[in-house]
């Protein structure tokens, strides 16, 4: 009966023994923005928002920003576009020219993989439920200075100001 007793007090303090705790990241808020800004009545590339991310956000491989921003499109077939820019490479693009296409979402993440090497992978997701992901790992910006981020539109067939908004917009730096 003590052999049983002794087991059975034992076995919890195994199981404690045994948990292992992974390193917390840290999540820092870069910028955000909860305001609607539109494109202009032009068929250019618009900036709907800009950040600067500050020189040594990318410090290790495996640093990250992460992009979180929704906004709306104008309900028309125009070609209308939603491109992030990080350090002046789009990373992320996605078109838009159907009715019912009124809302878009995207989540991004851009990671450092090397000296002045990143790779990013996205999702986003329209109004209709189509969604799509990417990823690439052919980004080559200098990451040991500030690096400007950017998110635009352009309706490349009307020149309709507002056709396309951001609504929100958060940017966190990943350690």
């Amino acid at each position: 009966m003590r052999g049983l007793l002794a087991l059975l007090l034992l076995v919890p303090l195994l199981a404690r023994a045994q948990t292992v705790t992974a390193p917390a990241s840290v999540a820092t808020l870069i910028s955000s923005q909860v305001a609607v800004v539109g494109n202009g009545a032009d068929t250019t590339e618009d900036t709907l928002f800009t950040v600067t991310i500050p020189a040594g956000t990318f410090v290790n491989v495996g640093d990250a920003i992460h992009i979180i921003a929704r906004g709306t499109n104008a309900a028309s077939t125009d070609t209308k576009s939603v491109r992030v820019k990080f350090g002046g490479s789009n990373s992320d693009t996605f078109n838009t020219n159907i009715v019912g296409q009124t809302t878009w979402y995207i989540d991004e993440w851009l990671w450092k993989t090397g000296t002045n090497t990143q790779a990013w992978t996205a999702f986003h997701n329209l109004a209709s439920n189509s969604g799509s992901n990417g990823f690439n790992s052919n980004l080559a910006i200098t990451d040991t200075a500030a690096i400007t981020l950017l998110i635009t539109g352009q309706n490349s067939t009307a020149a309709t100001a507002n056709s396309i908004q951001t609504s929100a917009i958060m940017v966190w730096a990943v350690h």
